[in-house]
């Protein structure tokens, strides 16, 4: 197999990891704090992560996108029969501009939240202090990427644990 056929066929697997087990997100943060150092407030950020109980996957994953770092990070206390978990994350936004480039023409479920993380990196302008500058058009424009974003990865209400009676949806006819 031609070395571009196995790098393509890498990442097309790494794109399945992501639909399956990733969350693309833009991330805001109203710290009180950010304006007191001199940042634009709110802050906004982008990142990709990997949450899986099996590690090779993610190793993996980390050897072909280096940019990233890998977490273990073990049982969550409230669920100690649960098995340990592995994270594999990325917040630098030029290597998760280049992560989506490479796998974008395989996703599936993810597209749509790849688009905005592309039109966020891609139209970033930085606004790091607030000395003289006016950067409510970037700070609005991150804002609503923000929010598209957030409706994207909107979850339902959590599932029940109430068990129900088997004959409760049955109809008597």
């Amino acid at each position: 197999m031609q070395d571009n056929q196995r790098q393509e066929l890498q990442y097309a697997y790494l794109a399945g990891l992501v639909d399956g087990e990733g969350c693309l997100r833009i991330t805001r943060d109203l710290s009180p704090g950010i304006k007191k150092q001199g940042y634009a407030s709110p802050r906004y950020g982008c990142g990709i992560t990997l949450h899986m109980v099996t590690r090779e996957p993610l190793d993996f994953f980390a050897s072909v996108f280096p940019d990233g770092y890998l977490v273990y990070e073990g049982v969550r206390e409230d669920r100690p029969r649960q098995r340990p978990t592995y994270c594999w994350r990325c917040h630098n936004r030029f290597a998760v501009e280049n992560l989506i480039g490479k796998i974008y023409k395989y996703l599936l479920v993810k597209k749509n939240q790849a688009d905005l993380l592309l039109e966020y990196c891609r139209g970033y302008k930085r606004c790091q202090t607030l000395k003289g500058k006016d950067h409510s058009d970037e700070l609005q424009r991150r804002e609503e990427l923000y929010l598209k974003m957030k409706k994207l990865n909107a979850v339902g209400p959590a599932a029940t644990t109430n068990p129900r009676s088997i004959r409760e949806y049955e109809v008597i006819v």
